[in-house]
């Protein structure tokens, strides 16, 4: 599993941890419930609870901004120079209503890499 699979996975374990949290203290002080009556533990266990969750769902369902289609390489030199390197045969791509590339800086070969940015 690669890095970015697993920061992927991490950042949507907190929100959901967060969104959960932030529900339930909502709910009790909307109800009439003073903000030192809230039961603190169990806010926090609904929390984990969720948080919980959602990474068993990201690690067997998977994480959509983690997964890409390739990488879009730029020319930090000349910006107008690009290469597309996909991860499966493009002409694939006719079912998808998007693709999503990494992109990345760096140095290409402007005379080799000119060619494949018709």
């Amino acid at each position: 599993m690669n890095n970015e699979k697993v920061l992927a996975i991490l950042k949507r374990a907190a929100w959901t941890f967060l969104q959960a949290f932030l529900a339930i203290l909502i709910a009790n002080i909307t109800s009439g419930m003073a903000f030192s009556e809230v039961n603190w533990q169990h806010i926090f266990d609904v929390g984990v609870v969720a948080g919980i969750l959602s990474v068993a769902k990201s690690w067997f369902v998977g994480v959509p901004e983690a997964t890409t289609d390739g990488t879009l390489n730029i020319d930090i030199k000349n910006p107008n120079v690009w290469q597309f390197d996909f991860n499966q045969d493009p002409s694939t791509f006719h079912d998808k209503k998007r693709i999503t590339l990494n992109v990345n800086l760096t140095e290409l070969d402007s005379k080799k890499d000119s060619e494949n940015n018709g």
